[in-house]
């Protein structure tokens, strides 16, 4: 009796195991009333500089009024989660209900200006600003008061769909609508190769997480990854991650940071949702926040201070 009770508790687990998605839908906002969502990014603020409130997370989206508006608005919304934010009914690791999300917009409408395209260009932040462009007009920094605009590279050789900064090499990549993906190496946009065909009719999504690059189609629910240590194979990313049922949404966008989860822009549904847990989680790597950098280099250097007095 106890072997069977063992075997049928194997074939359980393997059976969950194999059938289990690589990551999760975690939902999203609900009709935003800003028409089309066309892009997004992730900032935790541990500097405070948008509410002056430390820690908090925020989304950044791109909307417009149309599907194919030339005007760009940029909207933030803060984050707030109840709970744990891997919990997921369908997730073998953590399961249980979604922790509830709380979406409040503290930012925006912000015009961006005329961009030939909106739907063609995208967010990231940090904590010198807000960026947004690649495509047509070039890339742009703005301050948190969405002030002191200035352009920091030319538009890319290529109608791009989506826009990322390596924090490692220090360097900007886009991915064009054909999959071909460029890098800006301080002077110029570099073509770096195609990656595959993700199931989806053009390429419209990538972040860079640690050293760890992740891009998507805008109508695919699979995500592919690559190790960013300078021999990146196009045709063979590192790794595969699939969502089984269909997230509802087009990828319009893509951006990483509350609940270390990754944010995409819903396009024509007005929304944008949350994607991360399972596998995918593994993958993603722990990027020290420049407050837990400075803190930890405060500590050695107290510690030599002490150990000098002695």
């Amino acid at each position: 009796m106890k072997n069977l009770l063992f075997l049928v508790s194997i074939v359980s687990f393997f059976s969950l195991s194999v059938s289990a998605d690589d990551y999760y839908n975690y939902g999203g906002t609900g009709n935003l009333g800003i028409g089309y969502t066309t892009g997004a990014a992730g900032f935790v603020d541990n500097l405070g500089k948008i509410e002056g409130m430390p820690g908090k997370e925020y989304v950044f989206i791109a909307g417009s009024s149309n599907s194919y508006s030339d005007n760009a608005y940029g909207y933030i919304y803060r984050v707030e989660t109840a709970g744990d934010p891997n919990m997921h009914p369908d997730n073998p690791e953590d399961t249980g209900p979604i922790a509830p999300r709380t979406f409040t917009r503290v930012g925006g409408p912000n015009y961006l200006g005329y961009f030939g395209g909106v739907h063609e260009n995208e967010f990231h932040v940090d904590n010198s600003g807000i960026y947004f462009g690649a495509s047509r007009n070039g890339l742009f920094h703005w301050d948190f008061g969405w002030t002191n605009k200035t352009q920091i590279a030319l538009a890319a050789p290529t109608i791009t769909q989506s826009l990322a900064y390596d924090a490692i090499s220090g360097n900007w990549w886009a991915g064009g609508t054909y999959r071909d993906m460029y890098m800006y190496n301080g002077s110029s946009w570099v073509y770096q190769g195609t990656h595959p065909n993700l199931s989806g009719n053009h390429h419209d999504g990538m972040e860079i997480i640690g050293d760890k690059m992740f891009v998507s189609d805008m109508t695919s629910d699979v995500l592919a990854m690559y190790n960013m240590d300078g021999s990146i194979d196009w045709n063979n990313p590192d790794k595969y991650f699939y969502y089984t049922s269909n997230s509802g949404s087009d990828v319009e966008g893509m951006g990483y940071g509350p609940n270390k989860h990754l944010w995409i822009g819903g396009w024509d549904d007005g929304t944008f949702y949350e994607l991360g847990g399972g596998a995918l989680q593994h993958q993603i790597p722990t990027v020290p926040e420049p407050a837990t950098i400075l803190f930890f280099i405060s500590g050695i250097i107290g510690l030599a201070l002490i150990k000098q007095k002695k």
